[in-house]
């Protein structure tokens, strides 16, 4: 979605405003932690992305009335913090569920243990079309998105 000139610290800043947005939104409207319950994010340490997540992070919390239930932020390197790395792991697996649904082309092995999660019912996995990374991105226009369409 970005323009074929844009930096790889623009196609990051877009990805991780997008995903962690979206995965804060389906957090707190859609998994519904108990309401005494604080939520509290751990992202990957990301050179030229962390001031950018935090804009966005803080946006979200302010702009859906979270203090109380959002939490803080704080990034730490993936080796540091095991979580990261089991995000990691789903993250692929879910992306190669996703292809093995929409592409069918070239299978993918899956791994055992992402198919007993799958069956728990406890995970989500979707994709977006470009009508909904198009609003996504009109939320955000002046947080210095890199130009999109591509011109």
């Amino acid at each position: 979605m970005c323009p074929p000139d844009a930096g790889l610290h623009h196609v990051k800043r877009f990805a991780y405003g997008m995903l962690l947005t979206g995965c804060l939104n389906d957090i707190i409207y859609m998994f519904k932690p108990p309401p005494d319950e604080q939520v509290s994010v751990i992202c990957e340490e990301c050179e030229g992305i962390e001031g950018f997540a935090a804009d966005m992070f803080y946006s979200f919390k302010r702009r859906n009335n979270l203090e109380g239930r959002l939490g803080g932020l704080t990034f730490m390197p993936k080796d540091s913090f095991r979580g990261l790395q089991v995000a990691d792991m789903l993250a692929y697996e879910g992306f190669k569920h996703l292809t093995n649904i929409v592409v069918k082309a070239d299978k993918r092995p899956v791994r055992k243990l992402f198919e007993a999660l799958k069956k728990t019912k406890r995970i989500a996995i979707a994709h977006s079309v470009e009508a909904n990374i198009r609003r996504w991105r009109n939320l955000y226009k002046d947080n210095a998105l890199p130009a999109w369409p591509p011109k």
